[in-house]
């Protein structure tokens, strides 16, 4: 199972600097951690707009 600092990468989001999407993010992945989740079973979809931007990554 992945720990969220295993789930970190090395390249930054686009996001505006304070977007509460970086929150989010980290809270998704603290949370996929504590689920103990494989990261075979995870899956990112992304949608259009700021949030989109995760793709980036």
């Amino acid at each position: 199972m992945p720990t969220a600092a295993e789930l970190e990468s090395g390249m930054k989001p686009t996001w505006c600097p304070g977007c509460g999407n970086f929150g989010m993010f980290r809270a998704l992945k603290e949370a996929l951690e504590e689920l103990a989740i494989p990261a075979e079973e995870l899956m990112m979809v992304w949608g259009i707009g700021c949030h989109g931007n995760g793709a980036d990554f």
